[in-house]
């Protein structure tokens, strides 16, 4: 490599990366960064049991990891690697059908995750403006402490793989090369990677051997994303030898290859013939008739209805390959949400729409959401603005349509000292029996107490009056003395604010712990039942609100009280 590339890419200020041992809050954070409830490795844990269990687990991880940095290497036993197979078509039919996705252990997720948050600060100022996202040989380059090297190429290259097959894992496979998705370190190291490629580019172009395009007076050699690649070029034969020679090594350094098959090269209308045949014969790329896509977006688009057919039929075939008559109304809504208006949303941030393809889109979004095909059609039970507002898909608005992302809320503790009592109250519509049920948190939003209790015959407004009562009274008993009471019920605040009691009214969702617990009441049809601890038909609800998990708002506005 020339001495001019080996320069400009070794940065002082990686020099100065961290491969200290951590300590335990540093541990600790690198924990809570990660997410609870992610797919577990071959150690089968979730990194959720470890945040819940970190008074037990805590002194155990903290000396393993700390063993890790101070001897440079990481154990290959935690470094063994689960790998689920995710079809990235309807018919896989080879292996490239496929997306290998990385489950690792918990382990060597803390140790990455510790060393992402140590390189984050420091690599934005080591990669080139053109970047938007065997490679310990490229890092070298970039100026790597000799110790933190040894601690990156013992965590890529001690690797074991074992593939998750018909619920049954293969025997172990050790790689000779790559990186791993899911794994946090990845997108980093391949960003590195990548920064090799923009300096060859820019060497070139410096030296005037690669003559770019200029787009209104900004001259664009190449602009790169993750392992997207868009590289502009003038016709003329010294520049594309100057392309061949700047990936040729690139790819020697870096140790990866060119995907021929999802790469080609495309002519502006005034390229003779005689030029194009010379490219081709260069560069092992094929010709295209017109720009592909981007991260996504075609680079080429109009404004007629043809130019959006590829986006309107990726939705279609999205949603025809749920199966919508064994999905309920409330299923239907979370896929089209999360799924299909989602992908809809996505294009839309640099493509304007055509009309007619927005209520293409929204009328496939209503078939779906209401059963209707080709073949059957079934009555829409709500007017077609109705419709949208119940399903957060497209809402007219002076004729433009508009996708709504949806308000995502949660459970809020209570300030320190406080306790907070979330009620709900059940009724049946055909007998009107009622029950009332509610949890008891502290400001960590740990268990204090449940309760439910069956009613007999009555109003749902009363049995919200008496799940109050009773978990006031219960809370009192167990000699909590800042209570805030939360209730999704605007009438029962109304009635206490005339009983000239001091109120507060917020706009949250009720706890699905209290209702859960009132329609237990419902169906145990007992008196009055305490939960000192976490029921198991509770598990998952709770502590989705203890790790601070979203919900959709759409259930209604919940009133809080305080006394």
């Amino acid at each position: 490599m020339p001495n001019e590339i080996s320069s400009s890419i070794n940065h002082p200020v990686l020099s100065s990366f961290d491969y200290r041992s951590p300590d335990p809050i540093e541990i600790k954070s690198g924990l809570w960064d990660l997410k609870p409830f992610k797919a577990a490795g071959v150690d089968g844990f979730q990194l959720g049991f470890f945040q819940r269990y970190w008074d037990t687990v805590g002194t155990s991880i903290v000396y393993h990891i700390q063993e890790v940095f101070s001897n440079l290497s990481i154990n290959e036993e935690w470094n063994c690697t689960m790998i689920c197979l995710i079809p990235k078509t309807q018919c896989p039919s080879s292996i490239k059908n496929f997306r290998p996705i990385s489950l690792c252990t918990t382990i060597y997720k803390i140790v990455s995750k510790i060393l992402v948050k140590r390189l984050k600060p420091i690599i934005a100022s080591a990669v080139s403006f053109n970047q938007g996202a065997s490679i310990p040989d490229a890092l070298q380059l970039f100026g790597f402490p000799s110790n933190s090297l040894k601690l990156i190429h013992s965590c890529i290259s001690s690797v074991k793989h074992q593939i998750l097959m018909n619920g049954e894992l293969t025997g172990n496979v050790c790689p000779g090369r790559g990186i791993r998705q899911a794994d946090p370190l990845s997108p980093y190291l391949f960003i590195m990677a990548m920064e090799l490629l923009s300096k060859c580019i820019e060497f070139e172009v410096a030296r005037g051997k690669w003559k770019s395009p200029s787009v209104k007076g900004t001259r664009i050699s190449h602009l790169l994303y993750a392992d997207d690649v868009l590289l502009f070029v003038k016709i003329d034969k010294n520049s594309v030898l100057t392309v061949k020679k700047a990936l040729g090594l690139f790819l020697d350094i870096s140790g990866l290859s060119v995907n021929e098959s999802k790469s080609s090269i495309w002519f502006s209308p005034n390229t003779i013939s005689n030029e194009k045949d010379f490219i081709l014969r260069t560069l092992p790329f094929r010709c295209s008739p017109k720009p592909r896509t981007y991260l996504g977006f075609p680079l080429c688009s109009g404004t007629k209805k043809r130019d959006f057919s590829e986006i309107v039929k990726r939705i279609r075939d999205k949603v025809e390959s749920w199966k919508a008559p064994l999905l309920s109304k409330p299923w239907r809504v979370t896929l089209i949400k999360s799924v299909s208006a989602a992908t809809a949303n996505y294009y839309m941030q640099a493509l304007p729409f055509p009309m007619s393809i927005c209520k293409e889109i929204d009328k496939i979004h209503r078939n779906f959401l209401w059963g209707s095909s080709n073949d059957r059609k079934k009555i829409h039970l709500f007017a077609l603005m109705r419709a949208a507002e119940f399903s957060h898909l497209t809402v007219n608005d002076n004729n433009n349509d508009v996708f709504k992302a949806p308000v995502l809320v949660s459970w809020i503790s209570p300030p320190a000292g406080w306790w907070k009592i979330n009620i709900d109250g059940s009724c049946t519509s055909l007998s009107n029996n009622i029950a009332a049920g509610g949890i008891v948190r502290d400001y960590c939003g740990n268990w204090v107490l449940g309760f439910s209790k069956f009613l007999g015959g009555g109003t749902i407004l009363c049995a919200k009056f008496w799940a109050i009562l009773i978990g006031l009274e219960l809370a009192n008993s167990a000699e909590g003395s800042k209570i805030i009471v939360e209730s999704d019920s605007l009438a029962v605040i109304t009635l206490i604010n005339d009983l000239n009691t001091p109120t507060s009214h917020h706009f949250f969702l009720s706890s699905r712990v209290a209702d859960a617990l009132a329609k237990y009441g419902i169906s145990s049809r007992c008196g009055l039942t305490e939960f000192q601890t976490v029921p198991p038909f509770l598990s998952d609800l709770f502590w989705r609100d203890y790790f601070g998990f979203s919900y959709q708002d759409g259930a209604g506005a919940s009133d809080m009280l305080e006394l």
